[in-house]
């Protein structure tokens, strides 16, 4: 234990923990995504409540990933324009705002799904603007030799989140309400507005330039993206992961119960199994915590991805999917993680909000995407058929894009 201790300290995990701002707003980003999923599995159970409908689940989600996607695009501008701080300051506080409200209108009984789908976009909206800041704001926390490694740790909490926020919410809705998992939510973001509040962070100078439109910005950074062959490289292969692997966790409720026949009680395990592996590729790739390696780590984590996700697709034995399950979530977090190490560490900082808002755009938005197109497929064909396509599909394009692993050494070598 003491030289796993050890291990931990001088590695750069360590080395980032040891920066004062950064330590205090990883313990409060950590309470502020915790809420996100605690509310995130509360607006599942409302929608269900309000509908028992698997489309309106589908919906839901859709609308805020979409919402989300569109404003975080259009919000990298503003990332790099303007104070990441104050913006930060702004989201936080109206996301506080609406969850009380959510909590208000769902115990007064006025609430309905168009109404709960409001809410939802409008909190996809705030989420999608805050999304470039929280991506473009290491380099106000830690300095550049660092920032792999903080990145690391940020996506360990996150997927920690991933793990314990959904059972917190479901103990809160069975013992208290769902407006109680709403109110939770709320109270969780007061530690970023402290932080940000209180504590003076090193800002960051852009380079300076001529003023331009806020389209110009808008597409100054797609043109960063495409002129660069290793950020395109990288962002092509993670838009087809996302469409084809990624979208396995939105379907977990129709296969808990029309696979294994075991209802909530199925989901509930499956869940488990993806925040579990989640966590544990968390864990992996904030020990490592250097960009050396991953463009290799990424290709193999990539290929046991379509191997277990076709497994995954014909296992009708529990104890096998869920293992299936915490592997390519394992590989999902290796894979998103060590991607936007990368990017972070390629990119200039005048660039960072706007190719990293690009970045979280397709990150988030795309797999919600490929599960709505999974859904129409499988009213003429299998489930499993599908997810089978899906998955060989992604080995073949994995295979073609062999061809741009020179463009990613480019990322790997900065």
């Amino acid at each position: 234990m003491l030289r796993v201790i050890q291990f931990i300290t001088r590695s750069g995990f360590g080395r980032a923990l040891r920066h004062r701002i950064f330590a205090i707003y990883i313990c409060a980003h950590a309470a502020s995504v915790l809420g996100l999923w605690i509310q995130r599995i509360a607006i599942q159970w409302l929608a269900w409540s309000l509908t028992e409908s698997y489309a309106w689940l589908g919906a839901v989600a859709l609308a805020e990933a979409l919402a989300n996607m569109t404003f975080s695009i259009v919000s990298g501008p503003l990332a790099d324009k303007f104070d990441r701080v104050r913006i930060a300051n702004i989201t936080q506080g109206l996301l506080l705002i609406v969850a009380l409200l959510l909590a208000l209108v769902t115990y007064m009984g006025w609430i309905s799904i168009p109404i709960l789908t409001g809410f939802v976009i409008v909190m996809g909206i705030l989420e999608g603007v805050w999304a470039p800041v929280r991506l473009s704001i290491m380099p106000n926390l830690v300095p550049k030799e660092d920032m792999s490694a903080a990145v690391a740790i940020t996506s360990m909490m996150f997927t920690s989140a991933i793990f314990i926020g959904p059972a917190l919410g479901g103990v809160i809705i069975t013992f208290a309400s769902v407006e109680g998992a709403f109110v939770a939510n709320a109270i969780s973001y007061l530690g970023l507005l402290l932080v940000f509040v209180s504590i003076k962070m090193p800002p960051t100078t852009p380079i300076e330039r001529k003023p331009q439109s806020f389209l110009y910005d808008l597409r100054d950074g797609f043109g960063t993206i495409i002129r660069s062959s290793g950020l395109r490289s990288i962002v092509l292969f993670a838009a087809f992961y996302s469409f084809l692997i990624r979208p396995y966790r939105e379907l977990f409720a129709g296969m808990a119960d029309e696979v294994f026949n075991m209802g909530a009680e199925g989901l509930a395990a499956l869940a488990s199994a993806a925040g579990f592996g989640a966590l544990v590729g968390a864990i992996l790739i904030a020990l490592h915590g250097r960009t050396q390696g991953l463009v290799t780590a990424l290709y193999v984590v990539s290929a046991i991805s379509g191997i277990a996700l076709a497994v995954f697709t014909y296992v009708d034995n529990l104890y096998v999917a869920l293992s299936c399950v915490a592997i390519l979530s394992a590989c999902v977090t290796v894979f998103g993680t060590g991607a936007q190490m990368l990017i972070q560490t390629y990119v200039s900082d005048n660039f960072r909000g706007r190719v990293m808002s690009v970045w979280s755009a397709q990150f988030r938005g795309i797999p919600a995407v490929g599960a709505w197109c999974i859904g129409l497929l499988e009213v003429s064909a299998s489930l499993q058929s599908v997810l089978l396509s899906a998955a060989l599909g992604f080995l073949l394009v994995m295979a073609i894009l062999l061809l741009a692993k020179q463009g990613f050494a480019k990322l790997e070598t900065q």
